[in-house]
């Protein structure tokens, strides 16, 4: 079964609705983080940074995997290294989840809440 990911657009409405504190609302907001601090030119989708992330970090998208390919960035590199930080602290929930499962998890809860209203 094919999922939609979160747009950015819905992500960042979602966040603004969400008025909770739960865990999937600090998961969004490290994943809206991470996309506006990644520099490279026109990211703006969730589904533009998994697709960037394997080019440059290659499959699978582990938090260890994430987390070794960041320890390697040189100083010059200082806004992707912040967003893969932010990454890395939006996976700490569950480290055993790749990239793709975690922005999965976090589109399913969104979209549904979306179906329900």
């Amino acid at each position: 079964m094919e999922v939609e990911l979160i747009t950015y657009d819905e992500l960042c409405d979602a966040i603004e609705k969400d008025t909770s504190k739960s865990e999937m609302r600090t998961k969004a907001e490290f994943l809206e983080w991470a996309l506006n601090d990644y520099p490279e030119f026109n990211l703006q989708e969730p589904v533009d940074l998994i697709r960037t992330l394997k080019n440059e970090i290659g499959m699978p998208l582990t938090y260890e995997n994430i987390k070794n390919y960041c320890s390697k960035l040189s100083f010059q590199e200082a806004f992707k290294h912040e967003a893969l930080f932010e990454i890395l602290e939006m996976m700490s929930f569950d480290k055993t989840k790749t990239l793709e499962e975690t922005v999965i998890e976090i589109s399913q809860h969104y979209k549904s809440q979306v179906d329900t209203k």
